[in-house]
């Protein structure tokens, strides 16, 4: 099997990754396509003791003002304010960042506009989430990121058609990967990333996805590290033994199953 730099990833970050998101921040998500507001508000319960493991994040990163689009009956159960049904240039106004976490239902054209206006401002992130190549809705998550990217036309990042697992690394299941924050040595504010980090940086994945590219003839490609796209940095990374793995058709544009090696699994596109 050909050892190649395998690049994975459950979200992708577009944006100024050196923005430090200020106190009075505002943080919005998006919950108007097929999103889970999951662990949003929601603490994460230990099924087997009942024990609160973690409080939402909301309630956690208290530092920033959080809102969100979607269901205005949502409200009251997130207690946060609602910026419109959809996203609009209206709503996002005054929002310094947006979180897009595993959309499923596609984005009208009017919204990309906003999206796409709102971002090329400058001084903004925005958090696009994808998804692996597993289980009923993991190719439509894939498909409706990798549209929403290719309209934004804000960079050639796509999400391939597969998954990773890591047989060494891991949370008692393959796919359940223990990966490692080390960032390109010429990652912007590298420094600043990897301060601070607890257990070695290791930071855990579940049932993560690969990040690809697209050139401008619309050939995919893998992220490796002779071929990596100008402003594009690879931030965490599987062991070694991180392994390419298709769950479902169609298969993956630019990696092939079975492919190993170290698998970085965040990507920040600076712009």
């Amino acid at each position: 099997m050909k050892k190649l730099a395998i690049l994975v990833s459950v979200f992708v970050l577009f944006g100024i990754f050196g923005v430090a998101l200020a106190s009075a921040a505002t943080i919005a998500v998006d919950l108007a396509h097929g999103e889970n507001d999951k662990y949003l508000a929601g603490d994460v319960i230990d099924r087997d003791t009942n024990e609160t493991l973690a409080h939402g994040i909301v309630n956690t990163i208290t530092d920033v003002n959080w809102a969100y689009f979607g269901d205005p009956a949502a409200a009251d159960v997130l207690g946060i304010p609602h910026l419109g049904n959809k996203i609009t240039a209206d709503g996002l106004k005054g929002v310094d960042m947006l979180i897009i976490g595993q959309p499923s239902s596609p984005f009208e054209p009017d919204e990309i506009q906003a999206i796409a206006e709102w971002f090329k401002q400058g001084g903004k992130v925005l958090w696009i989430a994808g998804d692996s190549d597993y289980g009923n809705s993991g190719v439509q998550v894939q498909e409706t990121v990798n549209l929403l990217l290719d309209m934004l036309g804000i960079g050639h990042l796509r999400i391939d058609l597969c998954s990773v697992e890591d047989p060494t690394s891991n949370a008692g299941r393959g796919y359940r990967v223990v990966a490692i924050v080390d960032p390109d040595p010429n990652t912007p504010d590298r420094d600043m990333i990897v301060q601070g980090f607890k257990n070695g940086g290791k930071v855990l994945y579940h049932g993560p996805g690969v990040v690809a590219y697209v050139d401008d003839n619309g050939n995919w490609h893998t992220l490796v590290d002779e071929n990596i796209p100008e402003n594009v940095y690879r931030i965490v990374k599987t062991t070694k033994d991180g392994t390419i793995v298709e769950n479902n058709d169609p298969p993956a544009n630019a990696y092939m199953a079975g492919d190993t090696g170290e698998v970085p699994k965040l990507r920040h596109c600076q712009f």
